[in-house]
């Protein structure tokens, strides 16, 4: 950790009854000035460029990406598909202040900024960030006090890589993909999911030893690998096990040509239409919870050295304890929450509500947030029958 720690805040943090909460309507405007505050820290600091840590979609502080911004809320920083945002990834100083920027706003990416001599910056999850320099920034400071933000130094960041909880991996090294390959033989094929970025996956399906050769190729840098049975152009055998299954899991579907359909979650209420079955289309589950995948193989890509770098967290996200939270609801459970933003976060598709139906009772705005778009009690019952569509997300008991 760098011997200097600042944390700034758009709030006093000495005063309790100031309050954690940015209007929606200042938003933009807190953003705005954080930027040129860890504008100004960074050129004090002689930082030109900034490496990527960790990096993860729609995840770690915000559950959804706002309707309409398209590109994960990332565009004009990097394509659609997220080409040169992974771990490890330099980028120049204006692109990791647009990512910081993204991050304050909730526009879907979460990770951490790392420069030269122990410079960083941390996007905490109340609107605090954290900056970490070799040397104290007394003038940085003093730009961040006159932009309206407050600034205080502290022993360490809560969000410091040292306290980071990793899997244990091994490296996709030649052995691994002379596994893969071999298993290729044997099966006659099978599903490769790539996961650049935590909670982004591209998909690869391998049926010869060429074609392992040539996909090893293509990853992204210090991808997380998993090898998955083959998908299967059985349709109706999928949609017979959506229908049984108690566990989330992931749609993976390819279409005739190679090329794969953006993954779902599988849910429950989903039918036969949704699945896509007609020659050359193929489908597979893949399971979601940490727990319930058991891949044939698994992997991280070393980096050009064939040392293994990669920092892949095994902490668990807000999405993930809001997902398993939903995928716990049983018929007949009563449950008192705090109604959020939307369901992008937990079902990955257009805000359906992954159980039978939601009944809403006892509706009532929270003092805690002010504004139109601010968060509600509510008292949600869960009951039988066909599948609603709510523009908002409910967390229960430990998921607040």
């Amino acid at each position: 950790m760098a011997p200097f720690v600042y944390r700034i805040t758009p709030y006093d943090p000495a005063d309790a009854t100031s309050g954690k909460h940015i209007r929606y309507d200042c938003r933009e405007g807190v953003a705005a000035a954080y930027v040129a505050a860890l504008g100004a820290f960074a050129l004090d600091a002689g930082i030109d460029r900034l490496a990527i840590d960790n990096p993860m979609k729609n995840g770690f502080h915000s559950f959804s990406v706002r309707s309409g911004l398209g590109g994960h809320g990332l565009v004009g920083l990097f394509p659609y598909d997220l080409t040169g945002c992974h771990d490890g990834a330099l980028v120049p100083l204006g692109t990791a202040l647009g990512l910081v920027r993204a991050m304050l706003l909730g526009h879907g990416l979460w990770c951490r900024l790392i420069g030269d001599d122990g410079f960083f910056v941390h996007v905490g999850y109340e609107h605090d960030v954290y900056v970490g320099s070799a040397d104290a920034l007394f003038e940085a400071e003093n730009r961040a006090r006159a932009l309206g933000l407050f600034v205080e130094q502290v022993d360490a960041s809560p969000y410091d890589p040292d306290t980071d909880e990793l899997a244990d991996d091994r490296a996709a090294d030649d052995a691994f993909w002379a596994e893969s390959t071999k298993l290729v033989a044997e099966r006659g094929g099978v599903l490769l999911e790539e996961r650049r970025v935590g909670n982004a996956y591209r998909w690869h399906r391998l049926t010869t030893a060429s074609e392992v050769d040539a996909v090893r190729r293509e990853l992204t840098p210090r991808a997380r690998l998993a090898v998955w049975p083959d998908l299967t152009e059985d349709g109706e055998a999928i949609h017979a096990a959506i229908v049984r299954q108690e566990r989330l899991a992931l749609l993976v579907q390819q279409y005739p040509g190679g090329g794969f359909y953006d993954e779902r979650i599988a849910e429950s209420t989903m039918t036969r239409r949704q699945i896509i079955s007609a020659p050359g289309h193929r489908a597979a589950l893949v399971p979601l919870e940490p727990c319930d995948r058991h891949p044939l193989l698994a992997g991280v890509l070393p980096d050009s050295d064939g040392i293994l770098r990669a920092r892949w967290r095994t902490n668990r996200t807000r999405a993930d304890e809001r997902r398993t939270f939903i995928a716990s609801l049983r018929v007949g459970d009563v449950v008192t929450g705090v109604v959020a933003t939307g369901l992008n976060d937990a079902s990955g598709s257009t805000s359906t509500w992954p159980v039978p139906r939601t009944v809403v009772r006892a509706f009532s705005a929270s003092p805690r947030c002010p504004g139109p778009a601010s968060n509600r009690s509510t008292r949600l019952h869960r009951s039988a029958g066909k599948s609603v569509r709510k523009s908002f997300t409910s967390t229960g008991p430990g998921n607040k």
